[in-house]
């Protein structure tokens, strides 16, 4: 099962569950990514707290490299 972190609320650390996540078969103009390596930046943290807004709810890892699994 694939896993990702998530939060539905601004905040620090302790908004960030572990969460398990369905992955489901890519639409028509998207990809299926298996990630190998995930960056995490310091505007992350920023996005985290509710410095700089976002639409809830969101996630770390913007930043992503990986293997194609499906299109």
């Amino acid at each position: 099962m694939a896993h990702a972190v998530r939060f539905y609320e601004t905040g620090g650390p302790e908004v960030l569950p572990w969460e398990e996540v369905k992955v489901g078969q890519p639409g028509p103009g998207e990809a299926c990514i298996r990630h190998t390596a995930i960056c995490l930046n310091h505007v992350e943290t920023y996005v985290r707290s509710g410095l700089y807004p976002a639409f809830l709810p969101s996630g770390l890892g913007t930043e992503a490299v990986g293997v194609v699994e499906a299109v």
